[in-house]
């Protein structure tokens, strides 16, 4: 385990995806990550969603032509992670592609999650390299669990999301059927980019707001006074998830650049909907910061 420390926080990250498993405000030994020790709920914590986001269509997609085998969420969140370096504040973990890997996704690449400690918070910095001599295509997606609610005088439907800018007409790609898109878009309601949470309101699975320009979004209580933040500027997309039909005591706010499916056929990766075409010998970095009060 990895753990990362200030005088305002505490983290532990696995190696087993790069994992955050707790972030704890030090004064008041409150977790913000969810932690689900009996397992009722997701067993997991904050999984880093690489090379694809969602299932594919019969866990299967074509690179040109040729069908390939791929999990859910990818192999990226089970894979052990090295770690480059690592100081009281910061840690560089990495992946390459491997003989196994390539048997399911036939690219060359190295993956890198640099995590940072600063005093409001924790930045992640993500790093792709085409390492291949070929163009290749992925979706990254950050999965975090957030505790919801911060304490035990509160109730889930205290708990609101704002979003920023607060005059977007939200909209929604629509999940049909779960977990794949249809392709289609419908209006969400929103009182000036206020979102308040609700079971009921992931009883049709997992929501992926569709505009592009949202630039953070907050987590908050009207009886606390702990916030989460999440900066989003290089994430085209937010997705929000808890349990379907459950009451499970938690939120995922979830970074996305890329998307699931399309409901319907296995189809070519190269033209996916959402994903990211990255040229040999090129990079990309996608960065957000989680800042907590």
């Amino acid at each position: 385990m990895i753990k990362l420390k200030n005088k305002n926080f505490s983290v532990d990250i696995s190696e087993k995806g790069a994992e955050i498993q707790h972030i704890y405000n030090n004064a008041e030994e409150f977790n913000y990550i969810w932690d689900d020790k009996d397992k009722k709920y997701w067993k997991r914590h904050a999984p880093i969603l690489f090379p694809f986001i969602g299932r594919s269509n019969d866990n299967t997609y074509l690179v040109n032509g040729k069908e390939y085998t791929m999990k859910q969420h990818g192999f990226g969140r089970d894979q052990t992670f090295e770690v480059e370096s690592k100081t009281d504040t910061e840690a560089v973990l990495s992946i390459t592609d491997t003989d196994e890997t390539r048997k399911i996704y036939p690219f060359k690449f190295k993956f890198t999650v640099t995590y940072k400690l600063q005093n409001d918070g924790l930045k992640t910095t993500y790093s792709v390299k085409n390492t291949d001599d070929k163009k290749m295509s992925y979706a990254l997606g950050s999965h975090p669990g957030f505790n919801v609610p911060f304490g035990s005088d509160e109730s889930y439907e205290d708990f609101y999301l704002a979003i920023t800018p607060n005059d977007l007409s939200l909209e929604q790609f629509e999940v049909a059927p779960a977990p794949f898109i249809n392709g289609k878009v419908k209006s969400i309601s929103n009182i000036d980019g206020v979102i308040n949470l609700s079971h009921e309101m992931f009883n049709d699975g997992l929501i992926i707001l569709a505009n592009k320009n949202i630039k953070s979004v907050q987590l908050a209580s009207m009886k606390s006074d702990h916030r989460i933040e999440l900066t989003l500027d290089d994430f085209p997309y937010l997705a929000l998830w808890s349990v379907e039909n459950e009451r499970a005591p938690f939120i995922c706010m979830e970074a996305f650049a890329g998307l699931p499916d399309i409901y319907g056929k296995p189809g070519e990766i190269m033209d996916k909907k959402g994903n990211n075409l990255l040229d040999a010998g090129k990079e990309d970095i996608f960065s957000y910061s989680m800042i907590l009060d």
